[in-house]
């Protein structure tokens, strides 16, 4: 009985070793899929057949270089699987429908401040309906929804542990969620959703080691080892911004005192501006009318140090071939920024040593990584799982 175990085991394993090289390098041939696999070409033509009938797989044919031939490459089937990621910020909710490639399909974001948890999993559910509906897409091709936030998210479990942005503990949103709508679904932390998605479909597909930092309502990172999400123990890896960079700074949101976010996050630069302006929105404060005022220069540069001085901590600690930019300070507003942060980084902090080993890039996803990313990791959680 055992040895019969470990035989449906094996070809499971096989199964979806074929499956998951597909998926991530398309199109291939049969003698690429065995040379990523280590499968032998019997094994793969045994094994193909069954993907084909289950929809996931389709053959293309390709020009050879010898004349009149023909390659047939094997690809992932049009279509053939959906998931839905969600980014919550607690002010914004965001939707993108992916499809089989992880290419968005459809994305749209609406105001959504201060949901209670359940609240926010009816919407979430109400939205991607709604896409389906419009773009008459195929519901039952929905293999997955992904939800992105930012705090510590316990990712196994898919609950909220703590969110200072929304107020939620121990919120299970995995839970409601599926309840809801019936779909599998994922949680995860919003800045490790966007790192995947530069992983797999942005500006670090190429990469060994690549951190990606998010400038927004708080500073946060992410680090991607060979493909695969640094979490730590608790899946909280990663929260750069509650490092203590001044030890009689400023009052944290987390209860700690002069934490490097301080410095960064758009609450505290805009609590600094209105100690002499009427502004309202960090905007106002990034305009160039506006940082012709030295107040207004000298918070919008003491924002640009600090956030060199976050890529100085990541490069030294981690040693990566990529730094990704991302975050609605950096993504969502017409500015400079991106380029004043990478000349003050090089111009000031750089380490010497390490100059010509990586790359600093701007996000690929312009603002949609995270809800992409959670889509993303909803397909590979599909994939994980997938009984065959």
């Amino acid at each position: 009985m055992r040895s019969k175990t470990i035989r449906s085991d094996v070809k499971s394993n096989s199964f979806k070793s074929v499956l998951d090289v597909i998926r991530k390098n398309y199109p291939l041939s049969r003698n690429d899929i065995a040379d990523l696999t280590g499968l032998s070409i019997p094994s793969i033509s045994r094994i193909l057949p069954k993907l084909f009938e289950d929809g996931y797989l389709e053959e293309l044919e390709q020009e050879s270089a010898g004349v009149g031939r023909k390659t047939k490459l094997i690809t992932l089937k049009e279509q053939s699987l959906l998931t839905a990621g969600a980014e919550y910020t607690g002010e914004k909710l965001k939707i993108a429908i992916l499809d089989e490639k992880s290419n968005i399909l459809s994305f749209h974001s609406l105001a959504a401040e201060q949901l209670e948890p359940v609240e926010l999993c009816h919407l979430v559910n109400r939205e991607v309906d709604d896409v389906f509906t419009r773009q008459k897409l195929d519901k039952n091709r929905l293999a997955g929804i992904g939800i992105a936030m930012p705090g510590i998210i316990d990712y196994q479990n898919g609950v909220v542990r703590f969110a200072a942005q929304t107020g939620w503990q121990n919120a299970a949103i995995k839970q409601m969620m599926e309840e809801i709508s019936g779909i599998n679904c994922v949680l995860d932390n919003d800045i490790k959703a966007a790192a995947y998605a530069e992983y797999m479909k942005g500006n670090a597909m190429a990469s060994e080691i690549a951190v990606s930092l998010y400038f927004g309502n708080g500073l946060g990172s992410a680090l991607i080892v060979n493909g695969q999400i640094y979490r730590g123990v608790s899946n909280s890896a990663g929260e750069l911004g509650h490092i203590t960079q001044d030890v009689n700074g400023t009052l944290c949101s987390c209860g700690k005192i002069g934490c490097l976010q301080t410095n960064i996050a758009k609450g505290f630069l805009l609590q600094e501006a209105r100690k002499v302006s009427s502004i309202k929105t960090i905007e106002e404060l990034l305009s160039p009318d506006t940082r012709k005022d030295k107040w207004a220069e000298r918070i919008v540069n003491r924002f640009v140090t600090y956030a060199a001085m976050a890529i100085d901590t990541v490069v030294c600690s981690y040693n990566p071939d990529t730094v990704i930019l991302s975050g609605d300070m950096i993504n969502d507003m017409n500015n400079n920024l991106y380029k004043e942060i990478c000349d003050t980084y090089y111009h000031n902090f750089l380490f010497e040593y390490l100059r010509n080993t990586f790359s600093i890039k701007l996000s690929a996803f312009n603002g949609r990584g995270s809800a992409a990313g959670a889509g993303m990791l909803a397909a590979e959680d599909f994939f994980s799982n997938l009984q065959i």
